[in-house]
């Protein structure tokens, strides 16, 4: 049953952390991890196990989200202690030195050994693992135990907050009775942020209530039936075999209404919902069956009266038939039956059936109750291959797919015939492995993919169904990661070619129909310009769009003053999504205008990026090597101010990465920019290069002759570049009469003399017209690009350095070639501010 949290986390390379520092506890072993934060087992000084939940603040995407989090739970402390059915919370703490905040709370049952148990082999009782290890469902238990669960939302929504992220693995049992648990998401009443795991979020989205509500009938679903939410409402087909069928029917009732798609046709509150599960009648049923009472009574008075002058009509049944048979009907969530059948008499009120049949469109009959002349139904189902609302549906190469929420979704992972075959067919270079995975009892192969892989597997895939009239072009397909309960070891989680290292995993397919939805962006205060992800301005704050597509959107806005602010969301299906953003003031990087990052490294603008006035410095390097634990070195008697070189292209990379995670942290960069190489093009426009022609270096190499990026002169201007100048000619000279020496010595350029023998600081001679050091000279700089471009892994230097003399290398358009492995002395690099690319 797969678990997917669909709240963002920025930080996407978490180092795997050391154990926390708890006061008074020995913390044990991590039993527990989550979108956000972990969940510790301890030990008191008295000896009483615990669970400690850590949240750390780089899993968040902003300061203001972790804090706002942090106050969440000190609210909901002291009310947690209050309610048998929630967890209880014994403490919560703060460590700021480890950017973290901690609670500690009652310790779940062993899924075994109850409350004594070994620590060493300790497994958390959830609903999940009660699934997983029962042999038989105890509808009783379903009932009592939701009822407990009802009532302690109930108390939750008294007290203004609501759960957010209620499922299976978030229910404990403590003495063997229910809690709810993972209170990380529990939020003040009326907060709408976006969290929740798929399935369990009702379709208006979760942050209310109502939501909440949806979400336990989806775990009761699941307890009592055995079978995953995503296959509701499908009931199990022993259900009329059941040892107590009247309890399961009021199981399966309040489960239907608290699951109800409309938010009015749920149960008001959690305590009417666990009454019914308890089979007690609410104040409204009471009111309702006083009311129905006195209508009997009138009834019965007509009855008797009509009783004498009237002879009375047999009761006739009510029919319901289509063509072809076995369409299942429903009213609302609730099945009625399968046709043909027949219900006991005519519908009173007015109600709407509707028909699913697996290959046939979903259709439906409105019947106005007892006025409606019609004795019986009958509908003409129209045979269809389309994807259909709620049903399973089978595509053109026969693969399953489950519905799930406004789509569907493989219902396992693709065989690796069918993987391979699509390779072959759209002639893709392979970037996958094949393991052996168990299914249904019997173990066939499957792919582990690259990214490209299964974008690949994917667009062919749709282009099959396409052609083969099983959906229409406003179908979407795309690749999602295996749901939890598919889960799939594999040996590799990357491939190595050459040097190129590519992350594989396993997939599954999801097949959506485009829908539009509405979107209205506020910021306070008003006035953000707002940016698509293309950098293009759509306007000012407040926005609204009428007419979006549905799916994922994302926006950064941007006013003097403040900090950019990053929105995201799902546009819903005939709905509206409400993005709003509280903007921070301070300084942050902004494109077209100087700024100094955290480091105090000057960016100067140059056409539509943000570049390093000077290389990377010694001293920025240093910072990355010792925050990053890195065995690498600076040179020896390197000054701070000096660039750093002897490194690879990989190495500067890295450095382009931890720079990004340090900057978004601090709050100065959104998730939508990051630091990188420049690219070969980009270096030349720094340089002050025209477009050139060519589609890679080596093609663009030498191509534009007599421009230099300190002008067009021969030799360079006085103070225009750190080359092989007459002052390196002079220190060896010097060094000739100390060392023994063979050989002509280095080539320089005669009448110039730059003052620098050897390496110069960042921020020596003269900057270009951009304002840019040593775009000349001084270190060779790494770009992004390969050399032959593709993927053949050659890198490409430019520039020169203190050691170059030849004309020819020193002229703007001059590449070098060089391993990116390689970490050569007098290679170094400055770095790029621009749009982050998928996977920064």
């Amino acid at each position: 049953m797969p678990e997917r949290s669909v709240q963002k986390s920025s930080s996407s390379l978490i180092a795997p952390r050391e154990k926390p520092e708890i006061p008074d506890h020995e913390v044990l072993r991590q039993i527990g991890k989550g979108s956000f934060g972990e969940v510790w087992l301890a030990r008191t000084v008295t000896g009483v196990f615990r669970a400690v939940k850590v949240i750390w603040r780089g899993d968040f995407d902003s300061e203001k989200d972790f804090e706002r989090e942090f106050e969440a739970i000190k609210r909901y402390e002291p009310i947690s202690r209050q309610h048998p059915g929630l967890v209880h919370i014994l403490q919560v703490g703060r460590d700021d030195s480890a950017d973290s905040y901690y609670y500690i709370m009652e310790i779940a049952d062993d899924v075994r050994e109850g409350q004594e148990f070994d620590p060493d082999v300790y497994t958390p009782h959830t609903f999940r693992t009660e699934m997983m290890e029962r042999e038989e469902i105890d509808l009783q238990a379903c009932a009592d135990q939701g009822a407990q669960l009802a009532e302690a939302l109930d108390y939750l929504h008294q007290k203004d907050l609501i759960h957010r992220d209620v499922k299976l693995s978030n229910v404990i049992l403590v003495a063997r009775q229910a809690k709810l648990a993972d209170i990380g998401l529990v939020a003040a009443l009326g907060d709408r942020s976006f969290v929740g795991t798929e399935g369990y979020v009702p379709p208006e989205g979760a942050g209310t209530p109502s939501g909440d509500i949806f979400s336990l009938g989806m775990v009761i679903y699941e307890l009592s039936t055995g079978k995953d939410r995503l296959d509701f409402p499908d009931v199990p087909t022993d259900f009329r075999e059941r040892s107590n069928p009247n309890l399961w029917r009021r199981i399966n009732t309040v489960v239907c209404k608290a699951c109800a798609r409309k938010v009015s046709d749920r149960y008001e509150s959690g305590g009417e919902m666990a009454q019914a599960l308890r089979g007690e009648k609410t104040e409204k049923a009471k009111k309702r069956g006083q009311l129905y009472f006195g209508l009997i009574v009138g009834a019965l008075v007509t009855v008797a009266l009509g009783l004498l002058v009237l002879t009375p009509e047999p009761a006739v049944g009510f029919d319901i038939t289509s063509t072809p048979e076995g369409a299942d009907v429903f009213i609302g969530v609730e099945k009625v039956g399968t046709t043909p059948f027949s219900l006991p008499e005519k519908p009173e009120s007015g109600v709407n059936f509707e028909f699913l049949l697996t290959g046939y469109r979903k259709d439906s009959i409105e019947f106005s109750g007892s006025t409606d002349p019609r004795s019986s139904l009958h509908i003409e189902l129209e045979e269809s291959k389309f994807p259909q609302p709620g049903q399973t549906w089978t595509n053109s190469l026969g693969l399953e797919f489950k519905p799930i929420g406004s789509g569907h979704r493989l219902a396992y992972p693709v065989h690796a015939d069918l993987f391979v075959d699509s390779a072959i067919a759209q002639r893709r270079l392979f970037e996958s492995q094949i393991v052996m995975q168990n299914h249904s009892g019997e173990s066939f192969p499957i792919p582990i993919a690259s990214a490209r892989d299964q974008r690949g597997f994917t667009d062919w895939l749709r282009t099959m169904d396409l052609e083969a009239g099983f959906v229409g072009s406003d179908y979407v397909y795309k690749p999602v990661p295996l749901p939890a309960d598919q889960e799939v070891h594999w040996p590799q989680k990357r491939l190595q070619f050459g040097r190129t290292n590519i992350s594989i995993s396993p997939f599954v397919v999801v097949v959506q129909r485009t829908g539009y939805g509405s979107l209205l962006i506020t910021s306070t205060p008003p006035g953000a310009a707002v940016f698509a992800r293309d950098g293009t301005e759509l306007g000012k704050t407040p926005m609204s769009f009428p007419r979006l597509k549905t799916g994922p959107v994302s926006y950064e806005l941007r006013m003097e003053g403040h900090k950019p602010f990053y929105l995201e969301g799902q546009v819903p299906r005939d709905g509206q999504l409400e993005l709003k953003a509280e903007l921070d003031p301070g300084e942050a990087a902004e494109f077209g205008k100087p700024w100094a990052n955290l480091l105090g490294m000057d960016l100067l603008p140059v056409g539509d990026i943000l570049i390093s006035a000077t290389e990377t410095r010694v001293m920025d390097f240093r910072r990355f090597c010792e925050e990053t634990l890195s065995d690498l070195q600076v040179p020896q008697r390197a000054q701070d101010l000096h660039p750093i070189h002897g490194v690879s292209r990989e190495d500067a990379e890295a450095f382009c990465q931890w720079l990004t995670d340090l900057e978004r942290e601090s709050g100065g960069l959104t998730s939508r920019l990051a630091y990188r190489l420049p690219t070969d093009d980009e270096w030349s426009m720094a340089a002050g290069l025209p477009p050139e022609r060519g589609t890679t270096p080596q093609s663009r190499n030498g191509f534009i002759t007599g421009i230099f990026p300190w002008g067009y002169e021969w030799p360079p201007p006085p103070e225009s570049a750190n080359v092989a100048d007459e002052s390196l000619r002079d220190l060896f000279n010097a060094l000739v009469g100390e060392i023994e020496f063979n050989g002509p010595g280095p080539s320089t350029i005669e009448g110039y003399n730059d003052s620098f023998p050897k390496i110069a600081w960042v921020n020596e001679l003269r900057p270009n017209r951009f304002g840019l050091y040593h775009m000349s000279g001084n270190v060779w700089e790494w770009v992004s690009d390969n050399y032959t471009g593709g993927q053949e892994e050659i890198g490409t230097i430019r520039g020169g350095s203190w050691e170059t003399s030849e004309q020819l290398e020193l002229i703007s358009s001059y590449r070098r070639s060089l391993d990116p492995g390689t970490r050569e002395a007098g290679v170094g690099f400055r770095v790029v501010l621009g749009r982050a690319r998928p996977g920064n």
